[in-house]
């Protein structure tokens, strides 16, 4: 009798164990749970209108200029334009700005910043704020999509650098103004949950329910194979 390999099991979950969550893909699922799982698992490309091409464009633009600088010329040092992974996490991403503090005293010029003294004075690690750039006008408040999608980028530069995030920052090109909010481990672990339960709907290939907030569904490009059903 000839014995003869066994076939390769398939994944009982599905074949995304090893797809990367991106910074996009958090921000989306936040905004709507089903926006990425159409992208992904359904493989949906909806048609690019002239508005979301500007806005690509503009965002690409806008990466030709540094933000503008603090006053002092080596606080804090910044780094433009990255791009990482964090493969045990499974996310990858851009990131548009890491600002970097060297010392925790440097935190008593920044306001947002009192309530962490006591957490950091003693740790070795770098402290540093992810800055976002959006290129429409400021909010009174910062969306929770675009909060998520920096706390996101904190996760990845923490899994890469020596570097403890504790502010996010979204800076609005249009105006030139900017939203500064603390991050907080809470925050982190939103986010953290936030992946896996992406991760979950992939793998399962089960649909997400809709964004609670009917409002958004209104031109939105998915709505042909949505629908809200």
């Amino acid at each position: 009798m000839i014995k003869t390999k066994p076939l390769p099991q398939k994944n009982k979950l599905g074949n995304y164990s090893h797809t990367l969550i991106s910074s996009e893909d958090i921000r989306q699922f936040i905004y709507c749970p089903r926006i990425p799982f159409f992208r992904t698992v359904i493989r949906f490309n909806p048609i690019q209108t002239p508005k979301m091409n500007i806005g690509r464009k503009i965002h690409s633009d806008v990466h030709e200029f540094t933000i503008p600088k603090v006053s002092s010329s080596d606080f804090p040092d910044q780094y433009l334009n990255l791009y990482l992974q964090a493969p045990k996490l499974n996310i990858h991403g851009q990131v548009d700005l890491i600002e970097v503090i060297k010392s925790p005293e440097d935190l008593k010029n920044i306001p947002i910043f009192e309530d962490y003294l006591e957490l950091v004075v003693n740790q070795s690690k770098g402290i540093g704020c992810i800055v976002e750039i959006k290129t429409g006008k400021a909010l009174e408040q910062v969306p929770l999509h675009h909060k998520a999608q920096v706390v996101f980028q904190a996760l990845l530069v923490e899994s890469n650098f020596n570097i403890l995030i504790l502010a996010g920052k979204i800076f609005y090109s249009k105006t030139e103004n900017q939203i500064t909010f603390p991050i907080w481990p809470k925050d982190k672990s939103w986010v953290l949950d936030s992946i896996n339960k992406l991760k979950s709907s992939f793998n399962s290939e089960v649909i997400p329910s809709p964004t609670i907030h009917s409002g958004k569904c209104t031109n939105c490009e998915y709505w042909k194979i949505c629908m809200r059903v």
